[in-house]
C-alpha cells in the first residue's frame, strides 16, 4: 500500500518558509529599521541570522520531502517513511514491538517502539542520529508518524499500519 504525499500543503509550507527566509535576510541587511521595538541592532541581527539558517533547513527538507514521488509505503518488509525530514528509512515488522498514538497539542502522531532504539539510532549519520536522539528522550521510542503531509488521517495511518503489522508479524521475509 502506498499512500501520497499532500503536494499542496507542503508547498504551502514552503512558500511560509521561504517569507520567513527573505524576511531573515531584510533583517540581517537592515537591522537597524528591524529593530525599533528591541532598539537593539545587534540582537535584530542575530534574530534575522537565526530565521534564515532556520527557515533555509526547513526550504531544503521541504523539497527534499516534495520532489518524492511517494509518502509512505506499508508492505511485506514493513514501513517505509518518504514524509518527513527523517525520509528514506526502512522500520521492518521483526523490529517493531508495539504501535501508540499520541496527542501533541492538535497533532497526533503514531509512535513505534522497536526492540533496540540505541542501534537503530546509530546506523544514521550525524544528523539524523541527533534527531531520532532526541525523538527517543521525548516519546521513548526514535520512531514517529505523522499523517500531517500525507493523504489520509490519522486514525487511517493507524489502521492500516496495524493490520499490516498483523498479517506480516510472524512472517519471515
Amino acid at each position: 500500500m502506498e499512500i501520497k504525499l499532500l503536494k499542496g500543503k507542503l508547498f504551502l509550507f514552503f512558500i511560509g518558509s521561504f517569507a520567513f527566509f527573505l524576511l531573515g535576510i531584510y533583517t540581517i541587511l537592515y537591522p537597524d529599521k528591524m529593530s525599533t521595538f528591541l532598539n537593539r541592532p545587534i540582537l535584530a541581527r542575530l534574530i534575522g541570522i537565526l530565521t534564515f539558517l532556520m527557515c533555509g533547513i526547513l526550504m531544503v527538507v521541504l523539497l527534499k520531502v516534495y520532489f518524492n514521488k511517494k509518502g509512505l509505503i506499508i508492505n511485506e518488509e514493513g514501513i517505509m517513511d518518504y514524509s518527513s525530514i527523517l525520509s528514506g528509512y526502512l522500520i521492518t515488522w521483526n523490529e517493531i514491538v508495539a504501535i501508540r498514538k499520541v496527542n501533541i497539542r492538535s497533532l497526533t502522531i503514531l509512535l513505534i517502539d522497536i526492540e533496540k532504539p540505541k542501534e537503530y539510532i546509530n546506523q544514521f549519520g550525524r544528523l539524523k542520529s541527533w534527531w531520532l536522539r532526541l525523538s527517543a528522550n521525548s516519546y521513548g521510542t526514535p520512531i514517529s508518524l505523522s499523517s500531517y503531509f500525507l493523504d489520509c488521517k490519522t486514525d487511517e495511518l493507524e489502521i492500516y499500519i496495524r493490520d499490516a503489522y498483523q498479517k506480516y508479524k510472524s512472517k519471515e521475509i
